[in-house]
């Protein structure tokens, strides 16, 4: 009938909106450019891996230590996995095989020394989130990045975005249906391939590049906790 008719009318005319090609010029911004340079001047292969630097901005602002901030998000945290207690495990678990995997790496130092009100470093406070629909990493910790310091500064506000290198979805949705089969496939771990440079930078007073991305973080909840930073770029 007309009303049916008119129907998929409507979710044809709508499907073929939601998947138009980008229209774009393909200009980049000042900042796209900016990363793109920058990222080009610090990539460098080694070993089987690439060392990369995390892409601050032009107009980076010096980070003081917010130890204490991630400390209390620290606690809060443990305070809430103590009330389910096979999520605090599945969680404690997650979190150790990044550290048994060599992901991240304990930082040797004193609570005194890590807590250094004039250091230019940077915690991100975690959290726990669960996905118990998926087959694999039901529960997992997520960094926060938007957590700002003292003062009023977090990492994604120094953070500068590079230009989108993925093929456009809409273009990926057209050659799938060109021909009859296709092959998903996946990388394994492959995104943890690619490691901060352990070295510093006088731009921004710190002492090397993983001091952005530290975190705390002890399996026995009754400790006080140790200091841990991402040796990859995966964890943000």
């Amino acid at each position: 009938n007309e009303a049916t008719e008119k129907c998929i009318e409507h979710l044809i005319n709508r499907l073929f909106t939601c998947e138009m090609p980008d229209e774009s010029n393909g200009q980049i911004s000042a900042d796209e450019q900016y990363a793109i340079e920058m990222f080009r001047a610090n990539l460098k292969f080694e070993d089987g891996s690439y060392w990369v630097k995390p892409l601050l901005k032009k107009h980076f602002i010096p980070m003081l230590n917010n130890y204490n901030i991630a400390l209390r998000r620290y606690k809060s945290l443990q305070r809430q996995l103590s009330k389910h207690p096979i999520l605090e495990d599945l969680y404690a678990k997650e979190t150790e095989k990044s550290i048994d995997n060599g992901d991240v790496e304990k930082v040797e130092e004193s609570q005194l020394v890590a807590a250094g009100p004039d250091r230019h470093v940077n915690y991100i406070p975690h959290l726990c989130v669960t996905r118990f629909d998926k087959i694999s990493s039901q529960v997992g910790p997520v960094f926060d990045a938007y957590c700002k310091n003292n003062q009023g500064v977090s990492l994604n506000d120094n953070i500068v975005a590079g230009p989108k290198t993925q093929n456009n979805l809409s273009h990926l949705n057209i050659n799938i249906r060109m021909k009859p089969i296709v092959m998903p496939c996946d990388i394994k771990r492959m995104f943890y391939s690619i490691f901060y440079q352990p070295t510093g930078d006088p731009r921004t007073k710190m002492e090397n590049s993983r001091v952005v991305v530290r975190f705390l973080w002890n399996k026995e909840s009754s400790e006080e906790p140790n200091v841990y930073q991402l040796k990859n770029a995966f964890g943000m």
